[in-house]
């Protein structure tokens, strides 16, 4: 039985070397290039599996985690702000845009502002020492005020 499977193997490796050399003869390919191919065709496979695999999951993904992600909308939602907020329209889905655009402008404006003082700091020829401490007073106050405002929603009822 082993000797069967090895002279069939053998056979199946002859029967590739005469492909591979009437191809080379016949000036279709070198003989490098049937190596090649395979590689090809290999990758070739793999890139079609990823993009199948890739594909499946942006598609199941999002029913997977619908009710998750809603209830993280909504709790995220409750906690800015809006306690009755549900997510149940496509006008409620534009208010958390129009909510994460505005959380994201104001993180790009404090971007910058830490950016112009180190930078006008730095113009002015400070230490490093002294541009940290600044830096560090800066984002202070923002805390300070930010855990003000918040002391302040949550007396309101607003949270």
């Amino acid at each position: 039985m082993v000797v069967v499977a090895i002279e069939t193997n053998n056979q199946r490796g002859k029967a590739v070397e005469r492909v591979t050399s009437e191809l080379s003869a016949a000036q279709v390919i070198g003989p490098r290039s049937a190596f090649d191919l395979k590689a090809v065709t290999q990758v070739v496979a793999a890139v079609l599996v990823g993009i199948f695999l890739i594909s499946f999951m942006a598609a199941f993904l999002p029913w997977l985690l619908a009710k998750a992600m809603t209830s993280a909308v909504e709790g995220l939602m409750h906690q800015v702000g809006f306690a009755q907020f549900r997510a149940d329209n496509v006008v409620d889905w534009l208010l958390v845009f129009a909510v994460g655009l505005a959380a994201v402008a104001v993180f790009v404006v404090i971007a910058v502002v830490i950016a112009a003082i180190a930078n006008g700091m730095g113009l002015l020829g400070m230490a490093a020492a002294t541009q940290l401490i600044v830096t560090a007073l800066v984002l202070l106050a923002a805390v300070t005020i930010d855990a003000v405002a918040r002391r302040g929603r949550t007396a309101a009822g607003t949270r």
